[in-house]
Protein backbone atom coordinates (compact mmCIF):
# COMPACT_ATOMS: atom_id res chain seq x y z
CA UNK A 1 0.00 0.00 0.00
CA UNK A 2 1.65 3.21 -1.20
CA UNK A 3 1.04 6.43 0.66
CA UNK A 4 -0.10 4.70 3.85
CA UNK A 5 0.14 7.09 6.83
CA UNK A 6 1.41 5.90 10.19
CA UNK A 7 -1.12 7.27 12.73
CA UNK A 8 1.56 7.48 15.42
CA UNK A 9 4.37 9.30 13.57
CA UNK A 10 2.19 10.93 10.90
CA UNK A 11 4.67 9.93 8.17
CA UNK A 12 3.70 8.26 4.91
CA UNK A 13 5.21 4.93 3.82
CA UNK A 14 4.82 2.06 1.42
CA UNK A 15 3.50 -0.75 3.63
CA UNK A 16 2.51 -4.38 3.36
CA UNK A 17 -0.97 -4.30 4.89
CA UNK A 18 -3.53 -6.86 6.01
CA UNK A 19 -6.90 -6.45 7.73
CA UNK A 20 -8.60 -9.63 8.91
CA UNK A 21 -12.31 -10.39 9.00
CA UNK A 22 -12.59 -9.05 12.56
CA UNK A 23 -11.13 -5.67 11.60
CA UNK A 24 -7.69 -6.07 13.19
CA UNK A 25 -4.96 -4.71 10.93
CA UNK A 26 -1.20 -4.97 10.54
CA UNK A 27 1.10 -2.79 8.44
CA UNK A 28 4.78 -3.62 7.88
CA UNK A 29 7.08 -0.91 6.49
CA UNK A 30 10.64 0.42 6.37
CA UNK A 31 10.94 3.56 8.46
CA UNK A 32 13.02 6.65 7.68
CA UNK A 33 15.85 5.36 9.92
CA UNK A 34 16.09 2.15 7.87
CA UNK A 35 14.49 -0.10 10.47
CA UNK A 36 11.55 -2.32 9.55
CA UNK A 37 8.59 -1.76 11.83
CA UNK A 38 5.05 -3.04 12.20
CA UNK A 39 1.90 -1.25 13.29
CA UNK A 40 -0.74 -3.47 14.89
CA UNK A 41 -4.23 -1.98 15.28
CA UNK A 42 -7.48 -2.79 17.01
CA UNK A 43 -10.65 -2.60 14.91
CA UNK A 44 -11.88 0.95 14.41
CA UNK A 45 -15.31 -0.05 15.73
CA UNK A 46 -14.12 -1.42 19.08
CA UNK A 47 -14.31 0.40 22.40
CA UNK A 48 -11.22 -1.48 23.61
CA UNK A 49 -8.03 0.51 24.08
CA UNK A 50 -4.44 -0.46 24.81
CA UNK A 51 -2.38 1.28 27.49
CA UNK A 52 0.33 3.70 26.37
CA UNK A 53 2.83 2.26 28.85
CA UNK A 54 3.60 -1.34 29.75
CA UNK A 55 2.60 -4.58 28.09
CA UNK A 56 0.36 -4.00 25.09
CA UNK A 57 0.71 -6.97 22.74
CA UNK A 58 1.99 -10.53 22.38
CA UNK A 59 2.63 -12.00 18.93
CA UNK A 60 3.49 -15.49 17.75
CA UNK A 61 4.30 -16.36 14.14
CA UNK A 62 3.17 -19.92 13.45
CA UNK A 63 4.72 -22.41 15.89
CA UNK A 64 7.61 -20.14 16.88
CA UNK A 65 8.08 -18.79 20.38
CA UNK A 66 5.81 -15.83 21.27
CA UNK A 67 7.24 -12.41 22.04
CA UNK A 68 5.73 -9.67 24.16
CA UNK A 69 5.73 -6.00 23.22
CA UNK A 70 5.94 -3.25 25.81
CA UNK A 71 5.15 0.36 25.05
CA UNK A 72 6.55 3.51 26.60
CA UNK A 73 5.99 7.21 26.02
CA UNK A 74 9.60 7.83 27.07
CA UNK A 75 12.80 7.13 25.13
CA UNK A 76 15.38 5.33 27.27
CA UNK A 77 18.21 5.77 24.79
CA UNK A 78 19.24 2.12 25.25
CA UNK A 79 16.44 -0.24 24.34
CA UNK A 80 13.80 0.98 21.93
CA UNK A 81 10.28 0.60 23.26
CA UNK A 82 7.12 0.34 21.21
CA UNK A 83 4.75 3.30 20.89
CA UNK A 84 1.04 3.06 21.58
CA UNK A 85 -1.74 5.56 21.03
CA UNK A 86 -4.41 3.27 22.46
CA UNK A 87 -5.79 2.23 19.09
CA UNK A 88 -2.50 1.08 17.55
CA UNK A 89 0.97 0.02 18.64
CA UNK A 90 4.12 0.45 16.54
CA UNK A 91 7.10 -1.82 17.21
CA UNK A 92 10.43 -2.56 15.55
CA UNK A 93 10.71 -5.91 13.78
CA UNK A 94 14.24 -5.76 12.35
CA UNK A 95 17.24 -3.41 12.30
CA UNK A 96 17.17 -3.46 8.48
CA UNK A 97 20.92 -3.25 7.89
CA UNK A 98 21.56 -6.64 6.26
CA UNK A 99 20.34 -7.82 2.84
CA UNK A 100 17.78 -10.09 4.53
CA UNK A 101 16.54 -10.85 8.05
CA UNK A 102 18.20 -14.01 9.35
CA UNK A 103 16.60 -14.44 12.78
CA UNK A 104 14.02 -12.89 15.06
CA UNK A 105 10.35 -12.04 14.71
CA UNK A 106 10.42 -10.81 11.12
CA UNK A 107 12.30 -13.90 9.93
CA UNK A 108 9.76 -16.06 11.74
CA UNK A 109 6.90 -14.16 10.11
CA UNK A 110 8.39 -14.78 6.66
CA UNK A 111 8.61 -18.49 7.44
CA UNK A 112 5.06 -18.85 8.84
CA UNK A 113 1.54 -19.07 7.43
CA UNK A 114 -0.21 -17.40 10.38
CA UNK A 115 0.53 -14.61 12.83
CA UNK A 116 -1.30 -14.89 16.17
CA UNK A 117 -1.73 -11.85 18.39
CA UNK A 118 -3.04 -11.03 21.84
CA UNK A 119 -3.87 -7.39 22.59
CA UNK A 120 -3.78 -6.27 26.24
CA UNK A 121 -6.34 -3.58 27.02
CA UNK A 122 -6.21 -0.78 29.56
CA UNK A 123 -8.96 -2.51 31.57
CA UNK A 124 -6.85 -5.64 32.09
CA UNK A 125 -8.69 -7.83 29.58
CA UNK A 126 -7.16 -9.47 26.50
CA UNK A 127 -8.35 -9.82 22.91
CA UNK A 128 -6.97 -12.53 20.58
CA UNK A 129 -6.83 -12.47 16.81
CA UNK A 130 -4.78 -13.78 13.89
CA UNK A 131 -3.70 -12.84 10.37
CA UNK A 132 -2.92 -15.10 7.43
CA UNK A 133 0.68 -14.87 6.20
CA UNK A 134 0.27 -17.27 3.29
CA UNK A 135 2.04 -15.76 0.29
CA UNK A 136 2.90 -12.64 2.28
CA UNK A 137 6.70 -12.96 2.37
CA UNK A 138 7.29 -11.51 -1.09
CA UNK A 139 4.78 -8.70 -0.52
CA UNK A 140 6.43 -7.77 2.79
CA UNK A 141 9.92 -7.87 1.25
CA UNK A 142 8.90 -5.68 -1.68
CA UNK A 143 7.12 -3.10 0.48
CA UNK A 144 9.93 -2.88 3.06
CA UNK A 145 12.72 -3.21 0.47
CA UNK A 146 14.65 -6.27 1.54
CA UNK A 147 15.41 -9.76 0.25
CA UNK A 148 13.39 -12.52 1.86
CA UNK A 149 16.16 -15.08 1.22
CA UNK A 150 19.10 -15.07 3.62
CA UNK A 151 22.50 -16.43 2.57
CA UNK A 152 24.45 -18.94 4.68
CA UNK A 153 27.08 -16.26 5.38
CA UNK A 154 24.40 -13.84 6.60
CA UNK A 155 22.88 -16.48 8.88
CA UNK A 156 26.29 -17.39 10.32
CA UNK A 157 27.12 -13.73 10.91
CA UNK A 158 23.77 -13.12 12.57
CA UNK A 159 24.48 -15.92 15.03
CA UNK A 160 27.96 -14.53 15.72
CA UNK A 161 26.56 -11.02 16.22
CA UNK A 162 23.92 -12.27 18.65
CA UNK A 163 26.57 -14.14 20.67
CA UNK A 164 28.76 -11.02 20.84
CA UNK A 165 25.90 -8.80 21.99
CA UNK A 166 24.70 -11.29 24.61
CA UNK A 167 28.22 -11.75 25.98
CA UNK A 168 28.89 -8.00 26.10
CA UNK A 169 25.55 -7.24 27.75
CA UNK A 170 25.80 -10.07 30.29
CA UNK A 171 29.07 -8.66 31.61
CA UNK A 172 27.15 -5.56 32.69
CA UNK A 173 25.14 -7.55 35.26
CA UNK A 174 22.19 -5.20 34.81
CA UNK A 175 24.21 -1.99 35.33
CA UNK A 176 22.46 0.69 33.23
CA UNK A 177 25.62 2.77 32.66
CA UNK A 178 27.46 -0.28 31.37
CA UNK A 179 24.55 -1.24 29.09
CA UNK A 180 24.55 2.27 27.61
CA UNK A 181 28.31 2.08 27.07
CA UNK A 182 27.93 -1.28 25.36
CA UNK A 183 25.13 0.09 23.18
CA UNK A 184 27.46 2.84 21.96
CA UNK A 185 29.79 0.15 20.57
CA UNK A 186 27.13 -1.86 18.74
CA UNK A 187 27.50 0.00 15.43
CA UNK A 188 30.81 -1.76 14.84
CA UNK A 189 29.06 -5.09 14.42
CA UNK A 190 25.60 -4.03 13.25
CA UNK A 191 26.91 -1.80 10.47
CA UNK A 192 30.43 -2.93 9.51
CA UNK A 193 30.83 -6.41 11.04
CA UNK A 194 34.05 -5.25 12.69
CA UNK A 195 34.47 -7.64 15.62
CA UNK A 196 37.92 -6.38 16.64
CA UNK A 197 36.75 -2.76 16.89
CA UNK A 198 33.66 -3.84 18.83
CA UNK A 199 35.77 -5.78 21.35
CA UNK A 200 38.22 -2.88 21.67
CA UNK A 201 35.35 -0.44 22.21
CA UNK A 202 33.75 -2.62 24.87
CA UNK A 203 37.14 -3.20 26.49
CA UNK A 204 37.64 0.54 27.04
CA UNK A 205 35.08 0.44 29.83
CA UNK A 206 37.24 -1.81 31.95
CA UNK A 207 34.80 -4.57 32.80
Amino acid sequence: MEGWRDPISGHKYTAASETNSEGFSIHIFRDTDGKVRALYSLPISTFDRMPTNGRVLAIRPGNFEPSEIEASDLNSGVLEKAKSNGQSVRATLWHGQDPAPTRGTLRNMLDSDTLFARFYTDTGSTVDTEWSLKGAAGIIGKAAQFSTTASTDDINWSNTQADLLISATNRCNGDIKCIKETASCMHFITESRDVDSFNQCVGKFGR
